[in-house]
């Protein structure tokens, strides 16, 4: 199964509102559960944003975060194409939650240089990504802001 994530098909805008409540919730639950792959991948690709609204908020006026997503343009595993969740932009930096067997669920940040680097790629000068997928054996829908991967780094020149 591919992580696609958008609500209907994946997108290549930067920038979208998605104003659906339970797809914005099942979007991003889809992007931390489905997959039962892990281990140290490479992914080349440009940010595309989007608007969701809180996991599990039932009100009328739910908070709404602007999510990260990269769009892959390559890849070196099968799984890792479409839109690949990133995790939340809070402050200036990218902030996401990440749950594994090894540790549970660890919320960080992204330093300030690493999300502004994220960010100014494009689709004519992606970015090449170092990602960590940890082992995970019971997945569980997991806060909006959450990502599949533990370790985000540049790929070194």
């Amino acid at each position: 199964m591919a992580l696609c994530l958008s609500l209907n098909a994946c997108s290549t805008s930067n920038t979208e509102t998605d104003s659906t409540h339970l797809e914005a919730t099942e979007m991003v639950a889809d992007s931390v559960s489905t997959p039962a792959f892990s281990g140290d991948f490479l992914i080349t690709g440009y940010p595309v944003l989007k608007d969701i609204h809180e996991s599990f908020c039932e009100d009328k006026d739910c908070p709404t975060y602007r999510y990260v997503y990269l769009q892959t343009i390559s890849s070196d595993h099968a799984e890792l194409v479409g839109q690949i969740g990133l995790g939340c932009l809070d402050a200036g930096k990218i902030s996401t939650s990440n749950d594994s067997d090894e540790y549970g669920l660890v919320e960080k940040k992204l330093d300030e240089d690493l999300t502004g680097r994220i960010l100014s790629a494009t689709k004519e000068n992606p970015i090449s990504l170092h990602v960590t997928k940890l082992p995970l054996t019971n997945p569980r829908i997991e806060p909006g802001c959450s990502s599949p991967f533990s370790r985000i780094e540049i790929k070194a020149s």
